[in-house]
């Protein structure tokens, strides 16, 4: 036992910082997010904008905003809206900021260019529309080193490596035996790691197709991410 008048207490250099919040106007007000279709991101940005799964009726739909389109939306914000079913993920094009693909639960991945200075009107019509996964997108992952090469993982087990600027698919990864829940490149996009329902974490190597290691990884109920 130690006297309270020995004790020493350290100090943190935070005990008296306090964060201020913003002022209103430079705020988001009546964004109207889907937080639950899937286990995935419910927001992505880049340099100029972000976006989020969009509430709406009739098929899933995105919304992309500028970032200085702050302020209280309005009910009729500009969408994306060219999906018969809901949005399952979304990921910006790492090398072109007004690039954005969608994959969703009507089994088809788009890709949309956002015109300069923002949405100023709903789009219907992708450029490019891919269409070789059989059951709903899981995921979306573009290659960090390669322009136009876009992974996507869906409720068929498979991972598809696509060119986005032909819209040909480069590789189908079929090794998995349940659903994929993450699938994350390499820094150099040489290897990808995946997770699955099975509770395997598993190492790829997309260029032989091939499985490179795989592991027994954790062991609860809930999905698993690399």
């Amino acid at each position: 036992w130690v006297p309270m008048s020995k004790q020493i207490v350290r100090t943190s250099k935070y005990r008296h910082v306090y964060g201020t919040a913003f002022k209103r106007e430079n705020c988001y007000e009546n964004v109207n997010s889907v937080t639950s279709a899937s286990d995935v991101n419910y927001i992505d940005g880049n340099g100029q904008y972000f976006a989020t799964a969009w509430r709406a009726g009739g098929g899933g739909s995105l919304c992309v905003l500028a970032y200085d389109k702050c302020g209280k939306l309005a009910p009729d914000v500009p969408v994306i809206t060219g999906h018969t079913s809901e949005i399952t993920d979304f990921a910006f094009n790492p090398f072109a900021d007004n690039i954005i693909a969608s994959g969703s639960a009507d089994t088809t991945i788009k890709l949309w260019q956002i015109p300069e200075g923002g949405m100023t009107a709903n789009m219907t019509t992708p450029m490019v529309d891919l269409t070789a996964h059989s059951k709903k997108i899981s995921t979306l992952t573009w290659h960090p080193t390669a322009d136009n090469l876009l992974a996507s993982s869906a409720w068929d087990h498979c991972v598809k490596l696509f060119d986005v600027s032909t819209g040909e698919e480069m590789s189908n990864l079929a090794m998995h035996t349940d659903t994929i829940q993450c699938v994350q490149w390499n820094y150099d996009g040489s290897m990808m790691g995946t997770t699955s329902k099975d509770k395997k974490l598993r190492l790829i190597d997309p260029r032989a197709n091939a499985e490179v290691s795989s592991v027994q990884a954790h062991e609860g109920t809930k999905s698993s991410r690399v």
